[in-house]
């Protein structure tokens, strides 16, 4: 299978989950958009290297137990400018032995948004 192939299947599959109740946030949902998928495929407005691409897609099949999960590790952050505060949560958990991390974020009093994933 060569790169775009995957890519875009990997697309769907995302565009499949839709939204994720979040234990840890009083089982709020954290929805999936372009948002998160842009952060998979991209950082500062250039391309990720496919293998770091690659790495994210695949860990992407823990987010759903990661977020369902309340035996977490979190770390908050605020950012605020002029005009709006973005609140971040940082949402660690251990798969196999592996600690991957989500980033949930939520814009004012918006609804929760899937950010990024990573492994530790």
């Amino acid at each position: 299978m060569n790169r775009k192939t995957y890519i875009d299947i990997q697309k769907e599959e995302y565009y499949k989950i839709v939204s994720i109740k979040c234990r840890y946030l009083s089982n709020e949902s954290v929805s999936f958009n372009n948002f998160g998928l842009n952060h998979i495929l991209r950082k500062n407005d250039k391309d990720r290297t496919f293998q770091d691409q690659y790495r994210r897609f695949e860990l992407m099949k823990f987010c759903k137990y990661i977020l369902e999960n309340i035996d977490v590790e979190v770390e908050y952050r605020v950012s605020q400018n002029k005009s709006s505060t973005a609140y971040f949560w940082g949402i660690t958990g251990v798969v196999n032995r592996k600690k991957i991390k989500v980033v949930v974020r939520r814009i004012n009093n918006g609804q929760l948004i899937f950010l990024s994933i990573m492994d530790q």
